[in-house]
C-alpha cells in the first residue's frame, strides 16, 4: 500500500513516508554513514546529516523558479 508524501513547507520537497500518519522515510538514502529522505517530486535523495536544511528547502521539481538578486534594485523615479 502506497502512503501519501509529506510536505513540511509550502513549495518544499514532497518526502516519501513510511505510514499513513506521515512519518518521513529517513532511510530512503542509506549509504555508509549517510541516511535521509527522498523527494517524490524531484526524485532526489538527501543525507539529513550533510544537508540538514533539506526539510525546509524549496523543491525544484515543482516548476517553481527561485530568483536571487545579484545586484541591489534601483529606485524608480517619476
Amino acid at each position: 500500500m502506497k502512503t501519501p508524501p509529506k510536505q513540511l513547507v509550502p513549495g518544499g520537497h514532497l518526502f516519501r513516508t513510511t505510514d499513513n500518519e506521515g512519518t518521513i522515510d529517513n532511510w530512503a538514502l542509506d549509504s555508509g554513514f549517510h541516511n535521509g529522505p527522498k523527494c517524490v517530486s524531484c526524485k532526489q535523495k538527501f543525507c539529513e546529516h550533510c544537508e540538514p536544511d533539506v526539510y525546509v528547502d524549496i523543491c525544484p521539481g515543482k516548476g517553481i523558479i527561485v530568483l536571487q538578486e545579484t545586484a541591489p534594485r534601483k529606485e524608480l523615479t517619476s
